[in-house]
């Protein structure tokens, strides 16, 4: 079983089957080195988030609606909580209903990579923004985050 969060602050297990065409005599794999020194810390989510979430126009698009945290604050009791992504820690693994406010699955940004919290007045909790989740995931910076196609084009 590899987890990625040894390469990338997020916490996803996976089990990898390898194999060769023994016509090839390809050498054993040796698995023992497959994760960093355990004197390297592992990467945590704040060190991934938008440095410039003040003035991104990317960060501003994933905020959440005045009614959407409306409905999320009535939905977990303690909603700042219990759908609060974890700075200091990994991010879930990433799943299609990501951006669902009311999946369970759903974490929210609350706290910016300088410390400024977002719940509140007049900030409110956001998505985690496109290019975010491409680091998150270990997708280079110059990987495309724009939409394959737009409607109307």
């Amino acid at each position: 079983m590899v987890n990625s969060k040894h390469f990338v602050p997020q916490y996803r297990e996976r089990v990898f089957f390898v194999g060769s065409l023994l016509e090839l005599e390809c050498p054993d794999m040796n698995w023992d080195n497959i994760y960093p020194p355990e004197h390297c810390k592992p990467p945590i989510l704040r060190e991934f988030l938008d440095k410039d979430h003040a003035t991104s126009d990317a960060v501003a698009e994933c905020e959440v609606s005045a009614q959407q945290w409306e409905k999320i604050q009535k939905k977990y009791s303690d909603a700042t909580k219990t759908a609060r992504l974890k700075v200091e820690a990994y991010a879930p693994t990433l799943i299609s209903s990501y951006r669902n406010p009311s999946s369970r699955s759903t974490r929210f940004v609350m706290e910016e990579a300088d410390g400024t919290l977002r719940h509140g007045n007049p900030l409110r909790p956001r998505y985690l923004t496109p290019r975010e989740c491409c680091h998150i995931m270990g997708f280079p910076n110059d990987f495309d985050v724009s939409p394959p196609f737009r409607r109307g084009n």
